[in-house]
């Protein structure tokens, strides 16, 4: 019955990579490096289901342990993290560096099936294989929750239209893998016995993957009046690439940002950026870069700059370049003044 689950596992987490590797074809292109991840964590579910299941026999020409390459994990995690922090990142040739460690393995493992290395109970291998990819998935981890606690805004989601999924998705994962690593820091470093906790493990981030999946992609959805030109991007995606542009970068504080501009800087048609904004935030361009100017004017305000700096000093650090237009947008934006507002 447990072998069973084991199976189903495998069969689940392979088809959730195969998807996730085909976007490698798409502007989606994260999705190919969380891919080889799930893959790597199904082949671990294998080896359990073929020792379990006694048919270990089967596997004699290509032991399922072969394909089983932990190095593979902590770079594949990184690119994808690359990808959802940073904006400006993009896969250079330089990246493919981090996968030699995972091609040595490989190689060694095939020297070792060939009888022309013995690998097992060798401690410099054991090193190799195993504890550098889990110092390095640790490395991953701690590096994304530092600079995940350091970001800004984290401490107040903003539940904006259908992305409060979208804006959890990532960490949720983050965590569900975190607990996978103190589980394996545990079993590979103490020999905690009771491993089919990080199997479980395992097959309930295949499950969660697969549900969030069903989510986003709105299995019965309603027509949206999306135009069939923009039918290869992913809303949720390219809406949250938007905002990283705006909270992360600042992108508002350029007074003479046209619309044009900013959607070359994110790398998205200009029309299908109006789209976004205007389906999603139910506002205009204009309306949408100005309410950042005025997050951002009002936050300075309460920092205590005015202190030291003029309300005009502060509306143009924000975006705005005439004191007409800041006063303008600020009393259609709050209903009052700046000066009313700021007593």
């Amino acid at each position: 019955m447990i072998e069973n689950i084991y199976f189903v596992g495998f069969a689940l987490g392979c088809m959730i990579a195969i998807a996730l590797l085909s976007q490698i074809f798409t502007p989606r292109k994260s999705g190919f490096f969380l891919g080889i991840v799930v893959l790597v964590l199904a082949f671990e579910l294998l080896l359990s289901w073929t020792s379990q299941s006694g048919t270990s026999a089967f596997f004699n020409t290509l032991p399922p342990d072969i394909l089983l390459n932990y190095l593979l994990i902590p770079p594949s995690l990184w690119i994808f993290l690359q990808y959802h922090t940073d904006p400006g990142f993009e896969v250079r040739a330089r990246h493919t560096l981090l996968y030699i460690p995972a091609l040595i393995e490989f190689m060694l493992q095939i020297l070792s099936l060939a009888k022309l290395a013995h690998l097992k109970g060798n401690l410099l291998w054991t090193g190799f294989s195993e504890y550098l990819p889990l110092l390095w998935f640790v490395y991953v981890l701690i590096h994304y929750w530092t600079a995940y606690l350091k970001k800004p805004g984290n401490s107040g989601i903003q539940k904006k239209e259908g992305l409060l999924l979208n804006r959890f998705k990532l960490p949720a994962l983050m965590f569900s893998l975190t607990l996978l690593g103190i589980f394996w820091i545990t079993f590979t470093l103490i020999g905690w016995k009771y491993y089919f906790v990080i199997e479980y493990l395992i097959i309930f981030l295949f499950f969660g993957l697969a549900f969030l999946n069903f989510l986003e992609g709105q299995s019965f959805p309603r027509p949206s009046g999306k135009k069939n030109e923009f039918s290869r991007y992913n809303d949720p995606e390219s809406l949250e690439r938007i905002e990283r542009k705006m909270t992360v970068e600042k992108a508002f504080t350029d007074p003479g940002l046209t619309l044009k501009e900013f959607a070359g800087s994110v790398q998205l048609p200009e029309r299908y950026v109006s789209y976004l904004i205007n389906h999603y935030r139910k506002m205009s361009y204009k309306e949408y870069i100005n309410q950042y100017r005025i997050e951002a004017f009002i936050a300075k305000a309460n920092s205590g700059e005015k202190e030291t700096k003029t309300i005009l000093a502060l509306a143009m650090e924000s975006g705005f370049n005439s004191k007409s237009t800041f006063n303008q947008v600020f009393k259609n934006h709050t209903g009052k003044t700046p000066s009313e507002f700021l007593k």
